[in-house]
Order: C-alpha cells, then structure tokens, then sequence
C-alpha cells in the first residue's frame, strides 16, 4: 500500500489574565512569554496537506527527523520520535467488516 504524509494543526485557545495599563501592553505581556496561561481549550486538529510518498522518503524524513530537522530543512527544529522508525507509521485495517 502507498505511504501518505498528513499535515495538520492543533490548535488551542489559550487565555491569560494581565494586570496593566493598556490592552497593547497586555498583549506584549503575552508575546514576549511574560505571563503564566489562565487556561487553555482545544480547538481540535485541521489538516493542511496530504500527500504520497515513497517508503524512500520516509526513511529519509526519518533521518531528517534524527537530526532535528523533520522537514529536511534546517531552518526550524521539529521534535518526534525517529527511533521508531516504520513503527511508527499507522496501518489501516481494511480487513475488518463492521456491519453485522
């Protein structure tokens, strides 16, 4: 079967609660990492892409991954579990019938 790379976001709402004199200032607070989060509510997972790709590829994206860099960029760091390596990718099971 093919392999496929799906892309998504999770996304999250995430409230602070900042004593200060300005809304802008508040707003600052929270982007320079200055405030502790007040709480946090899951918006869910939106996928961007997906495509296919060869088991080449992956073991390739895997190595990427080994060094920092899941992407094959060396531009942003991206965490994940390399060590798994064909492990880790999920297996659809076509052979189970859920009509009874």
């Amino acid at each position: 079967m093919p392999l496929f790379v799906v892309d998504a976001i999770q996304m999250f709402r995430t409230r602070y609660v900042v004593d200060c004199r300005e809304a802008e200032h508040a707003g600052d607070t929270v982007t320079m990492n200055e405030a502790e989060q007040f709480s946090q509510m899951d918006l869910g997972e939106r996928i961007l892409t997906t495509k296919e790709i060869t088991y080449k590829q992956f073991h390739k994206m895997n190595k990427s991954l080994e060094e920092g860099h899941g992407d094959g960029t060396h531009y942003q760091a991206e965490s994940g579990s390399p060590w798994m390596g064909e492990k880790i990718i999920y297996v659809v099971n076509y052979d189970q019938d859920t009509k009874e």
